[in-house]
Order: structure tokens, then C-alpha cells, then sequence
């Protein structure tokens, strides 16, 4: 998925800019995001609400695609329009690909995934500050422990509130008998648990 940037701005009388824009985000000087506007809201107060994407998000244009002899790294490299940084050699030559009215996303996943199936090797695609970047896996270890206190939060819930159901009803208008049919299938220890949750 592309990278997100949200956040606010006030009106003021100078601040003019559209969708399209581009915006860069830096923390203590280093570069964090560059993207471009996409959405713009705002209510009656003076405050817009921005949500900028990185260049990824126009890798969910679709399109039609027919190559030979190409690597998955050349493809992304000359193909998909957008501006690269580094790009790793995926080595492996894919004789022929028929890509017809896909995302680019899914274009470079499927070249990604034949690259692992012939070779085993996991590469990883991402935006570095405006630079398509694909680099192996292998390259891209870091001496440090993940803990919790160096990982990144994680949010987890469980949930029965939908498209959950212990119980199954199927009715059935028998033609030959004339009556309807009633088939229930269900499953009584969850019944006792959550309570009944019928799909008809």
C-alpha cells in the first residue's frame, strides 16, 4: 500500500495549495514522507484536514501490459512511469507475461512472485522520499532487538459482531411437495458461548 501522510493546516490568507501538490515531511531534519495532496476537507472553522499519499498510489492505475525476456527489476525500473531510486537486480528473466487490465501493484507482485518461486529471493518494494526503491531482503538487515520497547504498536481485537454465526438456516421451496424445506446446521457449543447468531 502506498505510504499516508494525514494532517491539519489552518486557513490563512497566504496558504494556497491543491491536490496534486507535493509535500514533504521532515522530523528533526531527516526526510520522513514525500507525497502528494490527494484530499482536502474542511467544516466551517478555518481548519483543513490533508491526506497526502506517497508516489505508490499511482501504482493502483490499471493497465494492460505484454513483455518477453524482461526481469521483474527492469519492468519496475522503465515501465511503471514513476521516479526510482534504487532499484536491485532481480537476476531472474521471465520469458513472457501477459499482465491484462491490472493495477501496477498487482503487475509488480505477480513479477515478484515468479522471481521467489525460480530463486527464492524476497524482494521489497517501498518509496524512500520520493524514490521507488526495490532492494533484497537479505540487504536489508539491522543490528538491533526487537522489543517492546523498540517495536512499533500494534492494535488487536476479536470480534463476534459480524459475519460470525453458529447457526445456519436454509429453506428450500420443494417443488415436488409443495411445502418449503428447512435445513439447520449448527454448532451448540458456541450457541452456549455467544448466544444465538443465525445467518437465513
Amino acid at each position: 500500500v502506498p505510504g499516508k501522510l494525514t494532517f491539519e493546516v489552518v486557513k490563512n490568507g497566504d496558504l494556497n495549495f491543491q491536490e496534486g501538490n507535493p509535500v514533504k515531511l521532515y522530523v528533526d531534519e531527516k526526510p520522513v514522507f514525500f507525497g502528494f495532496v490527494f484530499q482536502k476537507k474542511r467544516d466551517k472553522g478555518e481548519t483543513i484536514s490533508v491526506t497526502a499519499y506517497d508516489q505508490l498510489r499511482y501504482l493502483k492505475n490499471k493497465d494492460t501490459y505484454v513483455y518477453e525476456n524482461k526481469k521483474a527489476s527492469e519492468f519496475i525500473a522503465k515501465d511503471v512511469g514513476l521516479t526510482c531510486g534504487e532499484i536491485a537486480d532481480t537476476e531472474y528473466v521471465i520469458e513472457n507475461d501477459i499482465q491484462d487490465n491490472k493495477t501496477f501493484f498487482d503487475m509488480i507482485q505477480d513479477t515478484l512472485d515468479t522471481t521467489l518461486k525460480n530463486t527464492k529471493k524476497i524482494f521489497v518494494l517501498y518509496d524512500n522520499f520520493g524514490k521507488l526503491t526495490l532492494k533484497n531482503i537479505e540487504d536489508m538487515k539491522v543490528n538491533y532487538i526487537v522489543m517492546p520497547a523498540t517495536a512499533e504498536n500494534f492494535d488487536y481485537s476479536t470480534s463476534i459482531d459480524g459475519e460470525t454465526y453458529n447457526q445456519i438456516k436454509l429453506s428450500y421451496d420443494n417443488k415436488e411437495t409443495g411445502k418449503r424445506d428447512i435445513y439447520i446446521a449448527m454448532h451448540s457449543e458456541n450457541i452456549n458461548k455467544w448466544g444465538l447468531l443465525q445467518m437465513y
